[in-house]
């Protein structure tokens, strides 16, 4: 249920959350409140089961509910992995960052249990200050152009793609592409 201090329809302040009409609108709130409180439950209902046209690949079933499985276009998921710490900016420690770009070939069941089988990882070390890509600076350390920040190489880190795409709700099935 929404927040009654406002118009379910134009998003108005409501000062008294018992009045019969919007003041901007004009719309009958109870009516209002019930039809939205209608939607909200068949969005709820809806978000159990695939949605749409559902394209199975035929031989194929989901690894965690046994039901058919769609593929879908590669996605792309992007994530950060701090690593060591360098030291204290004004907002706090700041930590080496090493930006993940996973690119993995998609897949869904019936009960729309997000799958991916192959994936393709590329990490590039980001400035800690502002964000951008470092380049190299010799062997050892890696240099922002922008703000002139140098950080050590040993002190980016990576992480397993595979629990990274967990952590997002993804479930790892390699099966589905033999």
């Amino acid at each position: 249920m929404g927040n009654r201090n406002f118009c379910p329809l134009c998003s108005v302040r409501l000062d008294d959350p018992d009045i019969e009409r919007c003041p901007k609108c004009r719309v009958l709130l109870s009516e209002e409140w019930k039809r939205r409180e209608r939607y909200e439950a068949q969005l709820l209902k809806k978000s159990g089961t695939v949605q749409g046209p559902f394209h199975p690949v035929l031989g194929l079933k989901c690894p965690a509910c046994g039901e058919e499985v769609e593929i879908l276009a590669i996605q792309v998921e992007e994530f950060t992995v701090n690593g060591e710490n360098i030291g204290n900016g004004p907002a706090g420690p700041l930590f080496a960052p090493n930006r993940g770009i996973v690119a993995f070939q998609a897949w869904r069941c019936r009960k729309d249990h997000r799958l991916f089988s192959s994936f393709d990882v590329e990490w590039s070390e980001l400035c800690p200050n502002c964000m951008t890509r470092n380049s190299m600076y010799g062997k050892l350390v890696r240099s922002c152009s922008a703000c002139k920040t140098m950080v050590p190489v040993d002190f980016y880190r990576t992480e397993d793609p595979i629990k990274l795409m967990e952590t997002r709700g993804w479930v790892y099935a390699p099966d589905l592409e033999k």
